[in-house]
């Protein structure tokens, strides 16, 4: 069935998909093309689903087992008149041949960058079968046409003369994406009342929020592979059960919600119950966050390294691990003038992850690679091989503290300087500069409600022994205590929105966090009105929610201000141990730190990284624990003098 493909015409298959009704056998036969001559076509993102649930189409003639999502994909997408030209890699790649499958791989990119349109099918929900007749199929285009769909849709509930408990409701949640891709706010939809400055729910919004929930659970938001074929189509269109809708239309709602959700709207919001907040947050982060922030990088002819992109694939899941890597290779336009990773099956996971940190390492002349942990989802990797957490509730708290990190200069802005001896990773930087002496507990990921912060926050206070009311000194600059509360938020915090866009230049639309360094002004008022705020939260509620009481309590900083400052507590302390040094410092660190591991500036560092020696072991070699904010050596204080001089080897492995 398969004719050999000439990688040097960069050939590919397509899959005509010849034209039927719902019902009929899905027939096909492949064509071989090649992406020089601009063959038009589409390609569909997807998800291959269980391996073991099969369904025969027919290609070229001879039967060909597909798995069941792929083949209920084929039967929406079928046209009833005409061929269609698909491109579908379960069945446009020789999966047995190795070889092909690397050859193809190092083409993905431009084929979906080639494609006229990606089909995202994102299957049917809810609903574990596909319908036994046609669905009416509801098309939505994003511009003003989609009014009348919107007006027959709220005047059909409005008709209904009795109150029914629908299931879920598909076509109101595209709805409501559709209003606010349209910058509605809350109070003008459809779905709501206001009474009392609270949002009332009128009688589809139930089914709407189930819908929701369902669309956002579908498999297709959790892939590697679907960064990279809709961060780089020219257009994709969203394909779910009886819907069609432009991707551009969930972009425009998710950086409409950015605004809304946050600001005008956000008092609104919270008078709904946290459930909904997180339904309709979380759609926003797996559009925007995960895939639109990449295509709008995209489509600025930004320069993006591999470890840009990496850090995602970690809450994402492959067929094949390697793909953790491989999947993103497209992606990737910014190697550093160095030669390009190129997918090769023949190696092993924990070949592939190595080189490919250490491609970055090397080339980005920066330790940022080293931030993180240790990959949990690649088996006895070096503990040098990090990005992040796979801890899906801490991930954007991990990467908010690993992004501030460029505001600190700990190796006086060095470039790095790596080589690999087998597993080891021999890195430059200087003998250790402090010890961690004593260990508080973590903020673990079962720290969920304010009580629990609390309890962790006093251990850590009565460490610093701030309850002596001490005049203790941290610095000629700084007290005790101060230098305690800079410690907890990494002595950042955010800007507010004015500040953003006027200071950082950006797009207004845009509501990322962007953070600053704690000025003198900022404390020492801020931390203890934020403090005493916290522990007058209700103890059995959600840390992450806001309360009716909410930033009133604070006496004398702006709630915006504490607002900002709890936002860079969580982020700065999510997964994250407090400690004390031998020499009297505090600071930061993963929560697998212990008393004894050593302190290090390494070139090329932004912080400090803890290291566990190994001096009773059979070699000199540390194991890389990860970075850590230690308050006092992060802006070159830790660099020696003459330091060209004072460079040492340091092996990790």
């Amino acid at each position: 069935m398969y004719l050999q493909l000439n990688p040097s015409l960069r050939e590919i298959r397509l899959l005509c998909l010849h034209p039927g009704e719902w019902n009929d056998a899905i027939e096909c036969h492949l064509q071989t093309v090649s992406l020089d001559k601009r063959p038009r076509f589409k390609a569909i993102s997807y998800v291959w689903g269980d391996s073991r649930q099969k369904r025969p189409i027919t290609v070229n003639d001879q039967s060909f087992a597909t798995t069941k999502n792929l083949f209920a994909g084929l039967q929406r997408m079928r046209d009833s008149g005409e061929t269609r030209a698909v491109w579908a890699d379960a069945a446009c790649i020789n999966q047995a041949d190795l070889n092909e499958r690397c050859q193809q791989v190092q083409l993905m990119g431009d084929i979906y960058s080639s494609a006229e349109e990606v089909l995202i099918w994102l299957g049917y929900g809810g609903e574990s079968q596909a319908p036994s007749e046609q669905p009416r199929i509801y098309q939505w285009t994003g511009d003003d046409t989609d009014v009348e769909l919107v007006n027959a849709y709220f005047e059909w509930y409005q008709n209904q003369r009795e109150e029914k408990n629908y299931g879920e409701d598909i076509l109101g949640a595209f709805v409501f994406i559709r209003l606010r891709a349209g910058d509605k706010h809350l109070n003008e939809m459809p779905f709501f009342d206001v009474e009392g400055k609270r949002l009332q729910a009128r009688k589809p919004w139930p089914a709407v929020v189930r819908a929701l929930e369902t669309l956002n659970s579908v498999p297709w938001w959790t892939r590697v592979w679907v960064l990279q074929e809709t961060a780089l189509a020219r257009k994709a269109t969203v394909i779910y059960n009886h819907t069609t809708a432009p991707w551009d239309m969930l972009a425009r709602a998710t950086i409409s919600s950015q605004t809304h959700d946050q600001f005008c709207c956000e008092d609104l919001l919270n008078t709904r119950p946290l459930v909904e907040e997180k339904i309709i947050t979380k759609l926003r982060r797996v559009v925007y966050d995960d895939i639109e922030l990449l295509r709008g990088l995209r489509a600025q002819n930004k320069r993006i390294s591999l470890s840009q992109v990496v850090s995602q694939t970690l809450q994402r899941d492959a067929t094949d691990i390697r793909d953790k890597v491989y999947g993103l290779l497209g992606l990737t336009t910014n190697w550093y003038m160095r030669d390009p990773l190129l997918p090769d099956y023949t190696l092993g996971p924990r070949e592939v992850f190595m080189r490919a940190s250490l491609s970055e390492l090397k080339g980005s002349l920066s330790l940022q690679g080293l931030m993180g942990t240790t990959r949990t989802d690649v088996p006895d990797v070096p503990s040098w091989v990090v990005r992040s957490s796979s801890s899906e509730r801490w991930y954007a708290s991990q990467e908010s503290r690993i992004n501030r990190t460029s505001l600190f200069c700990a190796s006086l802005h060095t470039v790095a300087n790596v080589e690999r001896k087998g597993d080891v990773l021999v890195v430059d930087g200087f003998i250790p500069v402090d010890t961690v002496a004593c260990i508080g507990p973590a903020m673990f990921e079962a720290t969920d409600t304010w009580v629990d912060i609390i309890t962790v926050v006093n251990v850590w206070r009565q460490m610093a022994e701030l309850g002596n009311k001490t005049d203790r000194i941290y610095t000629r600059k700084q007290s005790w205590e101060e230098a305690f509360w800079r410690t907890t938020v990494n002595d950042c915090i955010g800007f507010h929105p004015s500040e953003k866009s006027k200071q950082q230049k950006l797009d207004p639309n845009i509501v990322g966090t962007v953070f600053r360094r704690l000025r003198d002004s900022d404390v020492p008022s801020l931390p203890e009105d934020w403090w005493s705020w916290l522990q007058l939260q209700p103890p059995k509620s959600k840390k992450g929610h806001n309360d009716e009481n909410d930033y009133n309590n604070s006496p004398k900083s702006n709630p915006d201000d504490i607002r900002l400052f709890h936002q860079s507590f969580l982020g700065a302390t999510a997964l994250r141990r407090f400690f004390i040094t031998t020499g009297g410092r505090m600071g930061l660190g993963p929560s697998s730190i212990l008393p004894g591991d050593a302190m290090v500036i390494l070139l090329g560092g932004d912080t400090p990284f803890s290291i566990r020696l190994n001096p009773g072991g059979t070699s000199n070699h540390s194991t890389l624990i990860g970075e850590s904010y230690v308050h006092g050596l992060m802006d070159g204080e830790g660099v020696p003098a003459n330091w060209k001089q004072k460079v040492i080897h340091i092996s990790l492995k």
